[in-house]
């Protein structure tokens, strides 16, 4: 039975490391993407089953990132949201559809 894969995108490379470190196990295979153009590109060229993505990742929709995302690659993964704004918040304004949950991270 093959592994599951995670692709974390954020344009910080020091965030995508610390990500990595954490979700590290046994038969999870781990990439990342610090670009949008990266992102799709590697979303289309092999599909993971979660996607980590940054609520303010430069060259996505700002406001529903991850509808952006599947709008762009047709992905059936499961994104979940990487955030500094406050996450009630941004449900309550629509900006998490598309994605089945949300993480608050601090900001810098």
């Amino acid at each position: 039975m093959p592994g599951k894969s995670i692709l974390i995108a954020d344009d910080d490379p020091g965030i995508v490391e610390f990500i990595t470190l954490a979700l590290q196990a046994p038969g999870i295979q781990i990439d990342s993407a610090v670009s949008t153009g990266e992102l799709v590109q590697k979303i289309k060229a092999t599909p993971p089953d979660l996607i980590v993505l940054d609520m303010g990742m430069p060259g996505l929709d700002e406001k529903t990132p991850a509808m952006d995302v599947r709008k762009r690659t047709l992905t059936r993964a499961k994104i979940l949201i990487l955030t500094g704004r406050e996450i009630a918040n941004e449900r309550k304004a629509g900006h998490l559809q598309g994605a089945q949950g949300a993480i608050h991270r601090q900001s810098a």
